[in-house]
């Protein structure tokens, strides 16, 4: 009977090990580990925004403008500076100008020229730590 009983054991013991070690419990595995970790920074910063992952960009202008660029895409100065009064009640193109130029030299915005006009977007860089953030991690670079 003890062998019995100790061989059922063994055999329930490789299915659950089988079972636990498929590509779907890994995936799974990941996408609750990429959960727990947007909780946390949740919990910890009140929300989950590029800025919270982006710590490094310390002025509130900046990672004001930085939150613009995620979320509407491709802008150019007087477009940023037009969202920026909308939240924050005024701001200078001037002001608006340097900071993305510092943005640029981060590497976390890109420029592209358009005839006498600057087009602002998200770089590679920005946009693949901030998917990676959210459980999707791109390969490449």
């Amino acid at each position: 009977m003890d062998d019995e009983l100790r061989r059922r054991i063994e055999k329930i013991e490789e299915l659950l090990n089988r079972y636990f070690e498929t590509e779907y419990m890994r995936y799974t595995r990941r996408i609750l580990s990429t959960y727990l970790q947007l909780i946390d920074i949740y919990i910890e910063h009140g929300r989950i925004s590029p800025s919270v992952i982006f710590p490094n960009v310390k002025d509130p202008i900046s990672r004001e403008i930085l939150e613009t660029v995620f979320y509407y895409g491709k802008l150019n100065t007087s477009r940023i500076t037009e969202e920026l009064r909308k939240t924050r009640g005024k701001a200078s193109r001037r002001i608006v100008r340097e900071k993305l130029e510092k943005l640029v030299e981060m590497g976390l915005i890109e420029c592209e020229e358009k005839t006498n006009e600057k087009i602002y977007f998200v770089s590679d860089y920005a946009l693949k730590k901030w998917l990676k953030v959210l459980g999707i991690d791109i390969k490449g670079d």
